[in-house]
């Protein structure tokens, strides 16, 4: 399978080790692995992933908040017909979302790997809310945040859960 992974940097976060790991575990099992990057520190994990033969797709992005930039170099990426799609955190979800569009086939995956109860900007977590309508599934990084983003309309049977780090 072609599988795209999209974040927001390669920074020292956890959320970016989850997507290292699960990148390097999807390109063992010998499916061809990209990874699209838009902002912040981008060094941390990269040499880890360029080892593995995993490819970075890096865009900078031109100014804070939503950018069309991005969306547009997501966009580009995006004509080489990936079959599943998996991305992590609120605005990664949503550029994919808004990308994705209601194109059928290709499969994709959101990961909440902070908490959907987070204070945040009413119009980011709506629109994080409508990137999980448009996936296929949704995965949570506890039982807890789980039940949380069950109660939420249209997300009760699409919802998984993994534990932060576990390979």
């Amino acid at each position: 399978l072609r599988i795209l992974l999209v974040i927001d940097s390669l920074g020292s976060g956890g959320a970016q080790r989850l997507f290292v790991n699960l990148a390097k575990k999807l390109n063992g099992l010998k499916h061809d692995v990209e990874m699209f990057i838009y902002t912040g520190d981008t060094s941390f994990f990269r040499q880890e992933l360029t080892d593995c033969g995993i490819r970075i797709l890096e865009h900078r992005k031109d100014q804070k908040g939503f950018s069309f930039n991005v969306l547009n170099a997501l966009r580009a990426v995006l004509r080489n017909d990936y079959d599943s799609i998996i991305s992590a955190m609120h605005t990664p979800s949503i550029y994919v979302a808004m990308t994705l569009g209601l194109r059928a086939r290709t499969t994709f995956v959101v990961c909440e790997l902070s908490s959907s109860l987070a204070r945040g900007h009413f119009v980011r977590r709506f629109l994080f809310w409508l990137a999980t309508i448009r996936a296929d599934r949704v995965v949570a990084n506890s039982i807890t945040e789980a039940e949380n983003m069950r109660r939420w309309p249209g997300l009760s049977k699409k919802i998984s859960t993994i534990w932060n780090g576990y390979e």
